[in-house]
């Protein structure tokens, strides 16, 4: 029983983490698939890592992404603008550090509290610099909730009542979602998945391959970066959770609390002044 408690925690683990054929994101079970369906061209900056998650470029020798997509088997490319780009640097976070596990009963609650803390953001710098495709412009306005953020991915895909989907590999189509902020944290935007009519029609979430996804703003008619896709919170039995549901909330690294460090490792990504 014990080993069974162990594996439901460490899957559950892996899959809170937003790490077909599919389509990307997860979307309301009530709309129409082609609501949601994006072109490159809204978003070139997209980077796509071999098999599974996503970062941005930033600038045309940096890939701005989440810690947890490159910490392990470490890419030796990255596609952007639909080429592979070679990688020369992966730089993690100096404090990133992922939740190692459950509490002594197998709470769950110590996994969702480290996950607050745990400084998920890395840099990735390119052999050869980016050309062809413009680096995305960072957001510098403020952001509160109630503000409507597009976000995009290529994962596994599903609807909020079946959740993400469980099958491989985990890279589908690009498709897009639009949501209210519902958290504003230091390091994190919060978005909750809605139903009916408390939701936007093309409301949305991130489902399994889609961590490091960008949650963009509409500004001056371009879309800026915000953010980018983590991690789920979840506080039930690990053995029901489902990534992707509805009613779930999930957390998006807020680039804003990490651009000095950006500007000090990239050396010409400029803070915001």
């Amino acid at each position: 029983m014990r080993r069974k408690a162990r594996l439901a925690l460490a899957a559950f683990a892996a899959s809170a983490l937003a790490c077909g054929p599919a389509s990307g994101i997860v979307v309301r079970h009530d709309a129409p698939p082609a609501l949601y369906r994006a072109q490159a061209s809204e978003i070139p900056a997209l980077a796509d890592w071999p098999g599974s998650g996503h970062g941005v470029l930033i600038a045309p020798a940096w890939v701005l992404t989440v810690a947890h997509t490159v910490a392990g088997d470490r890419p030796d490319s990255v596609s952007i603008g639909g080429r592979d780009r070679a990688v020369a640097e992966v730089i993690l976070h100096p404090d990133f550090a992922p939740p190692t596990g459950p509490g002594p009963d197998g709470s769950i609650k110590p996994i969702m509290d480290a996950s607050f803390a745990m400084r998920d953001i890395a840099l990735v710098r390119l052999r050869n610099p980016v050309t062809d495709v413009a680096p995305v412009a960072f957001h510098e306005g403020k952001v509160a909730p109630g503000d409507v953020v597009t976000l995009f991915g290529k994962g596994q895909g599903g609807t909020g009542l079946s959740g993400a989907l469980r099958i491989h590999p985990q890279r589908g189509s690009l498709r897009r979602a639009r949501n209210e902020i519902s958290q504003v944290l230091p390091e994190w935007i919060g978005i909750t998945f809605e139903r009916g009519n408390a939701a936007l029609p093309d409301e949305g979430s991130i489902g399994r391959g889609d961590s490091g996804g960008p949650l963009m703003m509409a500004e001056d008619g371009r879309l800026e970066l915000v953010a980018l896709a983590s991690w789920t919170y979840w506080d039930g039995a690990p053995e029901d959770y489902r990534a992707g549901a509805y009613g779930l909330t999930t957390y998006h690294t807020r680039v804003s609390a990490f651009r000095d460090w950006i500007a000090e490792t990239t050396g010409e990504v400029a803070a915001p002044s």
